[in-house]
């Protein structure tokens, strides 16, 4: 079965990270930093882009779905709700996609793309934090930056690859998946 990762649209994503990823100075990086507005520019290119390739299959496999109705009136009504549904947090996008795909996803990749996101909206959504007079120790209010801990960035150099992984182990749902029926989905005594 052709996966995310083997489709042209997230191959190019995927591309644009890896690309990134490999024009890292690694001579510049040690376990306790990324050295270097170059590389930390590149790895934080890498990160979003690892981003955006999961986020635009997870997306395009929900919205799939409306074309296994036949009805056009069931077509545009359940296409208006699953595009609201398409700006839900990644975060209810995953759950879908664990709690309904068949094979099944393991934990660790899972958190792993958790935690990919979690980097990803520090990089978008960057704000600082505000240290109020109060607060600062020599009376005067502040601004100042949230940097990224080196833990992230560390794990920002895992992100391609994680990004692989996870879109390799699954696709645009087929006949196998529309004829998967879970053990749990059946009442007891039922059939």
């Amino acid at each position: 079965m052709t996966s995310f990762v083997d489709s042209f649209e997230y191959q190019e994503l995927l591309n644009i990270s890896k690309e990134h990823l490999d024009a890292l100075d690694r001579t510049r990086i040690r376990e306790d930093a990324v050295i270097g507005v170059d590389n930390y520019n590149r790895l934080m290119v890498s990160t979003v882009f690892a981003a955006i390739s999961i986020e635009a299959a997870l997306n395009n496999y929900i919205l799939i779905h409306c074309l296994f109705l036949d009805r056009p009136y069931l077509q545009g009504l359940f296409a208006d709700i699953t595009e609201n549904y398409l700006r839900a947090s990644i975060h209810t996008k995953l759950n879908l996609v664990r709690d309904h795909w068949p094979d099944g996803f393991s934990a660790d990749i899972l958190q792993d793309v958790r935690e990919l996101f979690r980097i990803r909206n520090r990089i978008t959504h960057q704000s600082g934090d505000l240290l109020t007079a109060n607060d600062a120790q020599d009376g005067n209010a502040k601004m100042r930056n949230r940097p990224l801990t080196r833990n992230d960035m560390q794990h920002m150099l895992r992100h391609y690859d994680i990004a692989y992984d996870f879109l390799s182990r699954f696709w645009l749902p087929g006949s196998r998946e529309l004829e998967y029926v879970r053990d749990s989905a059946i009442p007891d005594g039922g059939s």
